[in-house]
């Protein structure tokens, strides 16, 4: 790997790297129209240039995309985000994350990097105004690591609604208990 890698990513599986290497060489016979990817050594993560489509608010401008591969691509979806600095769109954060169904829970393995990249296109080239999300600050100040912060988040929220229910029927047991002892103590009253 080389030092654009990150090191806490596991490598990537035998089937990635097929795919990835069967991805690559379509791409540099076909190449999407508007993108460039930028020649390295690592395999788990391209760097691509996007140069916005004539007659867009965005004709002519050149942005980077960087896709990380996680280790069972394509079965999961790559984590996409423009470098600094990202387009200002109403879907694109100021740390570059992209706000796309397709890169989360529309991911479908059949996609590729080019669908991905068209994707991106379609979606800036579609926007009527340059602006940032309106949570954009809130997103931002928030976010550590894009996807596998959310990821976190939503495994914590889950694990908190598991102990919040185990909470709930503690209660309602210990509800019980308490009627079946105050109405004992009232046996033993009379």
């Amino acid at each position: 790997m080389t030092s654009t890698s990150t090191p806490s990513r596991k490598a990537l599986s035998k089937i990635a790297c097929n795919r990835l290497q069967k991805e690559l060489v379509e791409w540099q016979v076909n190449p999407p129209a508007g993108f460039k990817h930028k020649v390295t050594d690592n395999l788990q993560r391209w760097v691509i240039e996007v140069i916005g489509a004539p007659g867009t608010l965005y004709a002519s401008e050149t942005y980077q995309l960087q896709v990380d591969f996680p280790e069972h691509y394509p079965m999961e979806a790559p984590q996409v985000i423009f470098l600094h600095p990202a387009p200002l769109h109403p879907h694109i954060y100021s740390n570059g994350h992209i706000c796309l169904d397709i890169l989360y829970d529309s991911w479908s393995p059949a996609m590729t990097v080019s669908s991905v990249c068209i994707s991106i296109l379609s979606m800036l080239s579609s926007s009527t105004v340059k602006q940032r999300p309106a949570d954009n600050d809130r997103y931002v100040k928030n976010c550590r690591n894009g996807r596998i912060h959310f990821l976190v988040t939503q495994e914590k929220f889950s694990s908190f609604l598991g102990l919040l229910g185990a909470l709930q029927i503690a209660q309602e047991e210990i509800n019980s208990w308490r009627r079946e002892f105050s109405y004992d103590l009232k046996l033993v009253k009379l």
